[in-house]
């Protein structure tokens, strides 16, 4: 959907096309919850949500970039260059794991290193935004992903130990 409101904006507002990356890849993320069960726990799908999760995080930076008018970072070419190519090889390093648990330890440094980081600096970049320009779109999208932080962040400590989150 947001793909097509990209291209109706004849593919100027790359903060759409951003956006549904970010969407796109979230739902891969998310196959593995819906599609695992405990006769189902294929590899295919630990690599593929831990990679789509690592991939989501650089999509919303760009989002965010983009959206608070940074568009020197996200219409570089060199720039946008050198973020696929770091996604491509955090791809090759994801699928080319043999076991769950290399996977899972995988993640764990990605998400030290790169995802715990993104969830604390995006909100603050969002708030200095928010006070700079005086638009509301920033503080909704700061409520929104700081939701989504916290929760991340439960997500992540948990994963982090090895531990299922059980309700």
């Amino acid at each position: 959907m947001l793909i097509i409101l990209w291209a109706g904006n004849k593919f100027k507002n790359l903060s759409h096309f951003y956006f549904s990356l970010t969407c796109l890849f979230l739902g891969m993320a998310y196959l593995h919850m819906g599609l695992t069960s405990p006769d189902r726990d294929g590899l295919f799908l630990w690599q593929l949500s831990r990679f789509s999760f690592s991939a989501a995080g650089v999509c919303i930076c760009f989002f965010i970039l983009d959206f608070i008018q940074l568009k020197t970072w996200t219409r570089k070419f060199k720039i946008n260059l050198a973020v696929l190519s770091l996604v491509a090889f955090a791809g090759i390093l994801f699928f080319t794991r043999e076991s769950i648990y290399e996977v899972k330890a995988l993640f764990f440094i990605i998400s030290k290193w790169f995802l715990g980081p993104v969830m604390i600096i995006i909100p603050l970049i969002l708030i200095v935004d928010f006070f700079k320009s005086k638009r509301k779109e920033s503080f909704i999208i700061l409520v929104s992903f700081s939701i989504t932080a916290i929760t991340a962040f439960r997500d992540l400590r948990f994963d982090q130990n090895f531990i299922e989150a059980e309700f």
